[in-house]
């Protein structure tokens, strides 16, 4: 049986709409719908950083709303962008996951989103950060059409 990997999805909150999240959901389940149906040896596990001081029961409406599991984390004090991934990616890579994936909360997956991401990341022998693309407009940069390399990314969807 091929191993199963584990992609921790990271998401860093600042007093986000339950709106913003319940899409954001509905894509994460969507996506694994296409990797069970696409038969990917790949499980999502999804964690929350609040960096609004966001009440539990806000949490609690969140799961009711979406019915996905995910764990929150919270911290006396406001870590920024940067700082909640940061924190949270030392958590999960202690814990042995083989990928992080940083998102967005007001962002949206495409269905087939983690396998490429996946697929993308063995072809460069997991050695690479990797921007998903962002619809309706991509971040404005140079980069070499044959490779894909650039100077640096968004960390508004990555794969670490």
């Amino acid at each position: 049986m091929s191993k199963m990997y584990r992609a921790a999805l990271g998401v860093v909150l600042y007093q986000n709409s339950i709106e913003e999240l319940t899409n954001l959901f509905r894509s994460i389940q969507a996506m694994e719908k296409s990797i069970k149906e696409n038969q990917r040896n790949i499980s999502i596990e999804v964690f929350l950083f609040d960096n609004g001081d966001s009440p539990m029961s806000y949490f609690e409406e969140v799961k009711i709303s979406t019915t996905h599991h995910f764990c929150v984390h919270k911290l006396p004090e406001n870590k920024g962008f940067g700082g909640g991934h940061n924190e949270l990616m030392k958590q999960v890579f202690l814990d042995g996951v083989d990928a992080y994936i940083a998102v967005n909360p007001d962002g949206f997956f495409h269905p087939r989103c983690v396998e490429a991401f996946f697929d993308l990341s063995i072809n460069h022998d997991h050695r690479a950060l990797i921007e998903a693309r962002q619809f309706p407009s991509e971040q404005p940069k140079a980069y070499d059409p044959m490779t894909f390399e650039t100077e640096w990314c968004a960390g508004a969807c990555l794969w670490i």
